[in-house]
C-alpha cells in the first residue's frame, strides 16, 4: 500500500508555487459543469471564456419579500426595508461592490451598522481575491416571513431566506442556497422604518462575533473596531487564499499518490444522493437541522450511498442504525463519527482493517465527485461538513475550484471559494477495506 502524502497548512509554506498558480489565475478561462435539461453531471465539461478586465458588472439582483402577514399590511415600509436592505446588501456580492448600509439604520455609527457594513466589506474582499470570478450575472433572493412581533416601535421579524445565482466562474450551473435564518429589527415610531439590528446565521457574520469577542480589535468608536476586525479577517484569508495557490500549483505539477482498498467508491452513486437531499432531508434518517447541524449526518449519508459500509468493528466505528447515540460495536443507534464533524475526521483518518479506506488531510485540489471538505472556523473549531460535487477547471484542464453540496446552510452546486471560511481539511474517499 502506498503512503499518503499529507499537507498540512502553514502560511510560510509552498511560496514557491505562489507565482505559477498566479499565471495560471491570469491566463485561465474556465470551465463548469453542466447536462441540457438535467443536473449537471461531473464528467461533462463546457468551455466558458474569462471575465474581460475591467468588464461592467451586469447582474440581475432580485429581492421578493413573501408570506407577508396581515399584521404588516400597514406597514409596507417595514416590508420595503427589508427588501431594500437585503437587495443592496447581495448587489454588493453580486458585483463584488462595498455598498454603504449604515443608511438603512437608525444610528448608521452604531455598532449593529457598522457589523452589516463591515461583513459586507469581509465577503467582497474575500471574493476579489479568489483566483476564480465570483461575480454573479443573476441573483435571485426570496425572503420567507416566519413571525412578526410589535411592541411599541418595535418591529420583530424573523424569515428564512433562500438565494438562487449564477457566478461568472460557472455560468451554466445554478447554485442554490437555503435554510439561512435572518432577522430584522426595526424602530418604526417615525413613520418611516429603521433598523436597529440585523441577524443572519452564516459562516461570516458568526465569524465577526467571534473577533469581537477576542477583544483584540476593540477599538473607540464602532466604526474604528469595525475596520479594524475587517483588516484582520482579510489579512488571514489572503494568508490562506495564498496557501491554496501554492497547493494548486503543488497538485499540478506532481498529483498525490494515494492508497488502494479492496473495494471501490461509486462516486456516482454518491454524487447523485447529494444532489438529491442537499436541499431536503431523507426521512430514513433523523434530522439535526434545529440540533446543532445536519452537515454531517448529510455527508456520511452520501458516503455510504457511494458503497462505503458501516462500520461497527474495531476501536473506530460508523454507522447509523437510529437517533439514540451508541458508540458501541452494536447494530444500534448512531455513532458520534457519523453526526460530528470532528469525530468523522478522527474516523476517516485513523481507521484501519474493515470499512472506509480514506486521504485524510489530503490536497484540497485532488478532491472528485462524493469527497469531503471539513470548514473551521477561524478560531480553529471544527463547524461544518461539505461534499465535493466535482471540480470547476481553466481551459487548460487544470483544476480552479470545487463546486459543493452541503446541509446547515442548505447549498446546491456552490463554489468552494464562495464560502466565507478560512481553512479546510481535504478527505479523499478511496473506497473501503474487507
Amino acid at each position: 500500500m502506498k503512503k499518503v502524502r499529507r499537507v498540512k497548512y502553514s502560511p510560510g509554506r509552498d511560496l514557491l508555487f505562489v507565482f505559477l498558480a498566479a499565471v495560471i489565475m491570469i491566463t485561465s478561462g474556465y470551465i463548469a459543469i453542466k447536462k441540457e435539461g438535467s443536473e449537471p453531471e461531473a464528467s461533462e465539461l463546457i468551455n466558458l471564456p474569462a471575465m474581460v478586465p475591467g468588464e461592467k458588472p451586469t447582474a440581475k439582483v432580485e429581492v421578493f419579500a413573501k408570506d407577508i402577514p396581515s399584521s404588516l399590511s400597514s406597514r409596507r415600509d417595514v416590508v420595503e426595508l427589508m427588501v431594500s436592505f437585503t437587495e443592496d446588501y447581495y448587489r454588493g456580492i453580486a458585483e463584488l461592490t462595498e455598498k454603504d448600509l449604515t443608511g438603512y439604520f437608525l444610528d448608521p455609527a452604531g455598532i449593529e451598522a457598522q457589523r452589516s457594513r463591515c461583513v459586507l466589506e469581509m465577503v467582497v474582499g474575500m471574493r476579489k481575491m479568489q483566483r476564480v470570478d465570483l461575480k454573479m450575472r443573476f441573483c435571485e433572493c426570496y425572503l420567507y416571513i416566519k413571525s412578526v412581533s410589535i411592541r411599541g416601535n418595535i418591529c420583530v421579524i424573523t424569515a428564512e431566506e433562500t438565494m438562487n445565482c449564477r457566478f461568472n466562474c460557472c455560468k451554466d450551473i445554478l447554485s442554490e442556497t437555503q435554510k439561512i435564518d435572518v432577522t430584522f429589527k426595526a424602530d418604526i415610531s417615525e413613520g418611516q422604518a429603521k433598523l436597529t439590528a440585523y441577524e443572519r446565521v452564516d459562516e461570516v457574520f458568526i465569524t465577526v462575533d467571534i473577533l469581537r469577542k477576542s477583544g483584540k480589535y476593540e477599538r473607540q468608536t464602532a466604526a474604528a473596531t469595525m475596520e479594524a476586525l475587517r483588516e484582520g479577517f482579510l489579512s488571514t484569508a489572503g494568508s490562506y487564499i495564498n496557501y491554496l495557490n501554492g497547493q494548486l500549483a503543488l497538485f499540478i505539477a506532481e498529483g498525490v499518490d494515494n492508497p488502494v482498498a479492496d473495494n471501490p467508491y461509486n462516486r456516482e452513486a454518491a454524487l447523485s444522493y447529494a444532489a438529491e437531499y442537499a436541499l431536503s432531508r431523507n426521512p430514513q434518517y433523523a434530522d439535526y437541522s434545529l440540533g446543532g447541524g445536519n452537515c454531517a449526518n448529510f455527508g456520511s449519508q452520501s458516503v455510504h450511498a457511494g458503497g462505503i459500509p458501516m462500520d461497527t468493528a474495531g476501536n473506530s466505528r460508523w454507522k447509523y442504525f437510529s437517533r439514540p447515540l451508541d458508540n458501541s460495536a452494536s447494530a444500534y443507534g448512531r455513532t458520534s463519527s457519523w453526526t460530528l464533524v470532528s469525530a468523522f475526521h478522527r474516523y476517516s483518518a485513523q481507521n484501519t482493517g474493515y470499512g472506509m479506506v480514506a486521504a485524510a488531510d489530503t490536497n484540497i485540489y485532488s478532491l472528485e465527485a462524493g469527497d469531503i471538505i471539513i470548514c473551521k472556523r477561524i478560531n480553529g473549531e471544527y463547524t461544518h461538513i461539505i461534499v465535493c460535487a466535482g471540480p470547476i477547471y481553466d481551459k487548460a484542464g487544470n483544476v480552479a475550484d470545487l463546486l459543493t453540496f452541503s446541509n446547515t446552510i442548505d447549498r446546491r452546486y456552490y463554489p468552494l471559494s464562495a464560502y466565507g471560511y478560512c481553512n479546510y481539511i481535504a478527505i479523499k474517499i478511496l473506497g473501503w477495506n474487507n
